[in-house]
Parts: C-alpha cells; structure tokens; sequence
C-alpha cells in the first residue's frame, strides 16, 4: 500500500510493504489483509515522527493499497535521475 504524507518539505508518499520471504506475512497481499490496528499504528507513526524534530512537521493525508502503491512506485522510477 502507500501512505500519503507532507512534512516541512512537501508532499510525500511513503510505500507500505512486506517482506516477501517472511512466513508472518504470507497471507498479506494489499492494505486490506492488515489488522485495522496496525494501519492505525502506521499511520500515527508518520503523524509523529518528527515531533522531536526543531522545525520539522508531519501529516498524513491518506492511504491507499496495492495499485497506488505500483502507480507510486512506477511514477519514482521514471522520474530518477542517476548522478553521474
């Protein structure tokens, strides 16, 4: 899944995954297989994780599962520049 955020820098999105070969996360193939708690979790970690943070801010602005996730994941690759 995918995570839509924005911090001091603007809008981000953060992927959501699994580890593919862990037997604990077999069964998990989009947002939808995850407990209603750990989305939560998630989410309110990105609400929070730069509160420490002298001028740093954080919000979530939506979430959204597999599909979006590969949409995200696929606009990244074509808008990498390799430094050279």
């Amino acid at each position: 899944g995918v995570l839509y955020m924005h911090d001091e820098a603007g809008e981000d999105a953060k992927i959501i995954c699994v580890p593919p070969r862990e037997p604990r996360w077999q069964d998990v193939m989009d947002l939808s297989d995850l407990t209603p708690q750990l989305v939560e979790e998630i989410q309110h970690f990105f609400e929070v994780y730069k509160a420490l943070e002298p001028g740093k801010t954080s919000s979530t602005a939506g979430i959204a599962g597999r599909e979006a996730a590969w949409r995200e994941i696929e606009e990244s690759r074509k808008n990498f520049k390799p430094y050279h």
